[in-house]
């Protein structure tokens, strides 16, 4: 008979355990990824950081170390090279949409009394602000 209680009772516990732990780790913010380009570390930072606990978690010898720095190193570079790609794409992108909308807008003058060309650029100030506010409550950090 208390099995049958505990039973149940241990899983919901078990099942409040877990979605707390899970909702904990999805709104911890990320540290280097997400930090502004003045704050994110150097290539050679994170290689170092990452050997460094390799270090102390794999238990190293001076050799490994040195080794595994110039790995780590190596591989961080490439990861930069890359994120910096990324965002010169991400950047263009932007460009590109931010012209095609000016484009739509100047169409949409042409046809547009002043009045109806007002409310629409109101109507559209309203939905930027709110797609804003969205992505803050989603990701407090800032965007730029």
């Amino acid at each position: 008979m208390r099995i049958q209680f505990f039973l149940p009772a241990l899983l919901i516990l078990g099942f409040i355990f877990a979605g707390h732990t899970a909702s904990q780790a999805q709104s911890r913010p990320r540290r280097d990824a997400d930090a502004p380009p003045a704050q994110r570390l150097t290539p050679e930072e994170r290689a170092k950081r990452l050997t460094d606990q390799q270090r102390q978690n794999l238990g190293l010898s001076d050799e490994q170390y040195k080794q595994l720095l110039e790995i780590n190193t190596n591989h961080a570079l490439k990861h930069e090279a890359q994120y910096q790609e990324m965002q010169k794409a991400r950047e263009q992108r932007r460009a590109m949409a931010k012209d095609i909308e000016a484009s739509r807008d100047a169409e949409m003058r042409k046809v547009l009394t002043d009045e109806q060309y007002a409310k629409y650029q109101q109507n559209k100030q309203q939905r930027m602000e709110q797609a804003k506010a969205r992505r803050q409550a989603v990701s407090p950090r800032s965007r730029g």
